[in-house]
């Protein structure tokens, strides 16, 4: 069970190995997307219709996890204590709320959450 973070996405359209290979890996596992992701990914400027598509089919085996209070308090409080950006503080808390490790290719965005567990793949 993971929490996403939009780089892994960003990495996998670039054919990316190590993330290819993880989600080969751990093809029947849980994974959580903050929708905040969905946004910053669809957003990204280099993006391709055919990342698109691609993500889109990968996300719709996924949980997407909406910003709701919960989240949005943990959020702000990261935020205010660790001076994370605002996107990075809400896909902290996700992962925080739903108690599942971030997989991320960006461990410096969020190394000053010491009660965050991260997964570098």
């Amino acid at each position: 069970m993971y929490v996403l973070d939009t780089n892994v996405f960003i990495y996998q359209a670039g054919g990316d190995e190590a993330v290819v290979s993880f989600f080969e890996e751990h093809a029947h596992g849980v994974f959580y997307l903050p929708s905040i992701v969905v946004a910053e990914f669809l957003s990204y400027p280099l993006i391709t219709d055919s990342s698109i598509d691609s993500f889109k089919r990968l996300v719709s085996q996924m949980i997407t996890v909406s910003l709701d209070f919960a989240i949005a308090e943990q959020a702000a409080t990261l935020r205010r204590t660790h001076r994370t950006k605002l996107a990075d503080s809400i896909i902290a808390a996700t992962a925080l709320v739903i108690r599942a490790p971030l997989l991320t290719r960006n461990t410096r965005d969020f190394k000053r959450i010491t009660e965050l567990k991260i997964v570098d793949v």
